[in-house]
């Protein structure tokens, strides 16, 4: 009983953050989608911040990307299959910096500072591969002509 109604409560929420959206929910598929997607964000958020890359992310950008990924009328600001090796680099060498950080004993190491524009790309760029697998992800379910991207994402 108390579980339905956090999930009711939770509902009711999000519903009423979502009347001043551009988008209007006007049927359940549309409340689902609205709901899921929130859901969906909220956890990659917070799993952003356990592995503290919240510090190292823009989560705007990121889930711009995830939302231009999945807008068929928007074009991505990148080609995303062809940014996807700087991505890897910088995560490689931020994995590198923290390792070197946990072995020092000296306090000498620093973490490292990435410059805004490349935290800014690869930000929208992981969002927009995010959001690609995402959107083939729920095509291979069957469920692209269910939910609604732009309530979703």
């Amino acid at each position: 009983m108390k579980k339905t109604f956090i999930l009711l409560a939770l509902a009711v929420s999000v519903l009423a953050s979502c009347q001043d959206s551009k988008t209007a929910i006007d049927s359940k598929m549309d409340s689902i989608s609205y709901l899921m997607g929130a859901g969906d964000g909220q956890r990659l958020e917070q799993g952003f911040k356990q592995q503290k890359f919240d510090s190292i992310l823009n989560l705007d950008l990121y889930f711009k990307g995830i939302k231009d990924a999945t807008n068929k009328e928007a074009k991505l600001d990148y080609e995303v299959s062809d940014k996807l090796e700087m991505v890897q680099n910088f995560f490689r060498t931020y994995q590198q910096n923290q390792m070197e950080i946990m072995q020092d004993t000296t306090g000498t190491v620093k973490p490292i500072v990435f410059e805004k524009a490349k935290i800014d790309s690869v930000s929208y760029i992981m969002g927009a591969s995010d959001g690609k697998g995402m959107l083939d992800g729920f095509k291979q379910a069957g469920l692209d002509t269910i939910v609604s991207f732009n309530l979703y994402f």
